[in-house]
């Protein structure tokens, strides 16, 4: 069996309260195979799922996600910004990653940049195979 396609999403919403702060722990992101992940583009002003404003275009600029395993075994460092998607844009960027470390990986963004508000939220969407198999 392939198990390579990506048939289930889990979205995470962080705060951006400091210059740098871990990632919720997030059970589906730590035990499941990640196939995929992106962020929510926002248009000024625009909500989060749970009501909160999304952070500026030009906070995202800033801000990085450095991801490592469960292991602590790094994985990347991706530029938010490279990982923005709407409902006009391509799929989210496809990785192959097992058991991400989330309480052990970070975004890090400038609390200088225009338009950063502490209160504001970044919404993660990792993609993982939901296949029973590839679990």
């Amino acid at each position: 069996m392939c198990c390579c396609e990506n048939k289930c999403i889990v979205t995470i919403e962080v705060t951006t309260s400091s210059g740098s702060f871990a990632l919720p722990q997030n059970k589906i992101i730590e035990t499941r195979r990640i196939t995929s992940v992106g962020i929510r583009k926002a248009a000024s002003g625009q909500k989060s799922k749970s009501g909160k404003t999304l952070a500026a275009a030009a906070v995202i600029a800033t801000a990085h996600l450095k991801l490592v395993d469960t292991a602590a075994n790094f994985l990347a460092e991706l530029p938010l910004g490279m990982l923005e998607r709407d409902a006009n844009s391509p799929e989210h960027l496809r990785v192959n990653w097992q058991d991400i470390g989330a309480s052990q990986s970070s975004i890090n963004l400038d609390t200088g940049a225009s338009g950063y508000d502490a209160s504001h939220v970044i919404e993660l969407i990792f993609g993982y195979d939901c296949t029973p198999q590839c679990n």
